[in-house]
């Protein structure tokens, strides 16, 4: 097929024009074969593929080894004005494409061809594979081409007749045309078929188009309609707004857009759901003009063989004709085998970025050659000026001070908050307000705020508020710190900088230690509730396994899911899992004080509020000590302490007899307020049982089984009901007895 620089050829001007001179060289082509072949067959030619005659057998052992039917076929008249035909044809068409390259009209099989350097005859063999897709009357011609009308698409046997000539030359054509690495195959353009007639024949093999060469040559993007949903196609929005982000997000993409345009890198993502991990791939391919790809990995590792074969063709035709580049999350959802089989892909395409995403500090096992480094790229959540900004395009009809408490309590990713900002405005429109209130903004940020955790930890709800907690004014004074350092965290360590200037953490931990009972968890409610965070409580046994490294999965996923809410986690019994390191002697030893020293960085790492509650303090490794920002000692109340416990214990709706005293209870029973709760709710069902009040003999009893169930020992004479005693004059109460003495005389 010989190329002309004719002054005089015009240039194609669109795909159909192309592919319509492509397909009239092939028809061109076939006429002068078909002749040939009636040469061969005079008399019988009407009915091959059906009928096979004494003469035939014999004309096709004398024919010779590789040869095509019309070997021996004299060239008359008809057959020369067919072959000249053809010349001009070709000669025709590979002027007007030799211009068209010249004035660089895009059109998409040449594209095709100078990305995957094909040859005329590979371009020829995809016009031919393309012909049945675009008119049907190749089906029959291609059956009686190939004696057999069942097998109406071309084979590889077809092109080599067409195409080569003699035992050698088809030997070379076939591997040059469709082994492996050979660019037809290689790109992703062909695929070769079994014909189900004859399996494992190689000459009888069927070529088809991928999916993804069909689509492209039809003006689709090159993706098998079949990946809907698994990948998707994105590209920037001139007249869209840019993202919000950081300054220090918004630096690290101006590095990265005006880095060196001949330098391919691998960005290994990292940042919780909804950070916009794929706006910021899809903006940075935007600056060399490129789409992006991306791909649902988890989605893509469910997929039969032939099917994710068919997802990584289409990538590499696309990543080819489009100059796109290509997201993976997450990579380490495929088996290793597979996770090569993407690895080279990407070190053999030439797209300016790629980005994966996976467990935090994933690497290849095994990279293959040509890979560029995989860089990291962790995209933090936005400061508190970010979230205000990206709250005020969101939901510009809110009060700007609603949008700042939002912004303040909340530390989301971007997507989470214009999710809150679109349940905002439906509260809103409930009521018929134009505007959500705080309150409805604050209320829609907490329902977006649940995190997929499962089974491995239980969200915590409580009723009681600050003046539901008996405590020491120090010890209250401690918990109201934490929750200042969750509220102005923002202003002090992002703002004024103190963030950067100490290293200082940006979560705060405190750790609450105390007996059982002595209101741990309710203070650790009572806290997140006033910090605007839902609270939950750790399933250690669904978090700890006696398999190596399965525990630091689990507690990663927690951390991880956390974040990505901005939730408080509590971890009850906090010394099981943060209990001392050991001297290492054995195996046992030295994963235990692993699982340790991971507790220690991912604690520091967390952006949020972790409670840890202990009743041994002298349990816990020294070293969370000093990453604790508040420690809060629980003691046993003290008399006044129990007594306004006994009097808040009680409902407003509990119907208690007015001669239960608080003070005399406080006086008999020297106990925590979690049992003073669980006596007050036995004794309530003691009298729900009687059909009477709460009186002081339900209270009793429910308190002697109380004591016998914690094993401690007191005298019978607090069990017993006495008798009040006789009052005397006023005039004989001293002066100064106290006001609870009094109460009880009386």
């Amino acid at each position: 097929m010989p190329a002309t620089d004719d002054p005089r050829a015009a240039p194609y001007s669109d795909d159909a024009a192309l592919l319509g001179g492509e397909l009239a060289c092939l028809d061109a082509l076939l006429r002068l074969h078909v002749a040939k072949i009636r040469r061969t067959y005079v008399d019988d030619a009407a009915y091959r593929g059906v009928v096979v005659r004494d003469e035939e057998v014999d004309a096709l052992l004398d024919r010779g080894v590789a040869s095509p039917p019309w070997a021996r076929v004299a060239v008359d008249d008809h057959l020369q004005a067919l072959a000249e035909a053809l010349e001009a044809a070709l000669h025709a068409h590979e002027a007007r494409l030799a211009r068209t390259l010249d004035e660089g009209v895009p059109l998409r099989l040449l594209i095709l061809s100078v990305v995957c350097d094909l040859s005329p005859v590979e371009r020829a063999t995809v016009a031919l594979a393309l012909a049945p897709e675009l008119d049907l009357r190749y089906e029959r011609v291609f059956g009686w081409l190939h004696d057999d009308l069942r097998r109406p698409r071309p084979s590889v046997g077809l092109v080599l007749d067409l195409f080569a000539e003699g035992l050698a030359e088809r030997l070379l054509g076939a591997r040059a045309l469709f082994g492996a690495a050979a660019p037809l195959r290689r790109c992703g353009v062909l695929r070769l078929a079994d014909d189900p007639a004859a399996p494992g024949l190689d000459l009888r093999r069927v070529l088809t188009l991928r999916p993804a060469a069909r689509a492209w040559l039809r003006g689709e993007a090159p993706v098998d309609p079949r990946l809907d949903g698994l990948v998707a196609r994105l590209t920037v929005d001139p007249a869209a707004p840019p993202p919000i982000w950081d300054a220090a997000l918004e630096r690290r993409f101006v590095e990265l857009a005006n880095g060196d345009p001949a330098r391919r890198r691998i960005l290994r993502i990292t940042g919780p759901a909804g950070v916009g991990r794929r706006t910021f791939a899809a903006r940075l391919a935007a600056t060399r003009g490129a789409p992006l790809y991306w791909v649902d990995g988890a989605a893509a590792a469910a997929l039969d063989d032939d099917a994710f074969d068919d997802l990584l063709s289409a990538l590499r035709l696309a990543l080819r004709v489009e100059l796109a580049c290509v997201g993976w999350t997450p990579i380490d959802a495929l088996t290793p085998r597979r996770q090569a089989q993407l690895l080279a892909l990407l070190a053999e395409l030439p797209a300016p970025f790629a980005f994966i995403t996976g467990e935090r500090g994933w690497q290849p096992s095994r990279a293959p050659a040509g890979l560029p480094p995989i860089e990291p790229l962790a995209l933090p959540l936005p400061d508190a000026d970010a979230r205000a900004s990206i709250l005020a395009r969101a939901l510009p009809e809110a009060d700007p001070a609603v949008r700042q408490a939002a912004a303040e309590a909340f530390r989301f990713p971007p997507g989470r908050l214009i999710d809150a900002a679109i349940s905002a405005r439906g509260l809103a429109r409930e009521r018929g307000a134009a505007a959500p209130t705080e309150g409805e903004l604050l209320r829609a940020c907490r329902d977006h705020a649940t995190p997929k955790l499962g089974a491995l930890a239980a969200m915590v709800s409580t009723p009681y508020d600050w003046d539901d907690l008996i405590l020491p004014g120090e010890r209250k004074a401690a918990l109201h710190e934490l929750v200042r350092r969750v509220r102005h965290g923002d202003t002090v360590l992002e703002r004024w900088g103190f963030g950067v200037k100490h290293s200082a953490a940006r979560g705060v931990t405190a750790l609450f230690s105390g007996p059982p009972g002595t209101g741990k968890t309710m203070a650790a409610a009572v806290v997140a509730r006033a910090a605007g965070r839902d609270l939950y409580r750790i399933d250690l046994s669904q978090i700890v396994s006696k398999y190596i490294g399965e525990t630091e999965k689990h507690l990663e996923r927690v951390f991880a899911e956390a974040e990505s809410a901005d939730v408080a986690l509590f971890f009850d019994e906090a010394d099981a899992l943060f209990g001392k390191r050991t001297e290492i002697k054995d195996a046992h030893d030295r994963h235990a004080n692993i699982e340790v020293s991971y507790l220690l960085q991912r604690i520091e790492s967390y952006p949020g509020i972790v409670i840890l509650a202990t009743n041994f303090r002298k349990n816990l490794d020294e070293a969370f000590m000093r990453r604790l920002q508040i420690v809060v000692d629980f003691a046993l109340p003290d008399a006044a302490e129990r007594e306004a416990i006994w009097r808040g214990v009680w409902p407003a709706a509990a119907p208690v007899d007015p001669s239960v005293d608080a003070a005399d209870l406080a006086a008999r029973f020297e106990i925590s307020g979690g049992h003073i709760r669980n006596i007050a709710v036995a004794a309530a069902y003691a009298a729900a049982e009687a059909g009477a009040s709460i009186g002081l003999a339900q209270i009793l009893a429910a308190a002697q089984i109380e004591y016998r169930k914690i094993g401690k020992l007191v005298s019978a004479d607090r069990f017993v009901v006495r008798e009040p005693a006789t009052p005397r004059p006023a005039a004989e109460a001293p002066a100064d007895a106290p006001q609870g003495s009094r109460r009880r005389q009386r």
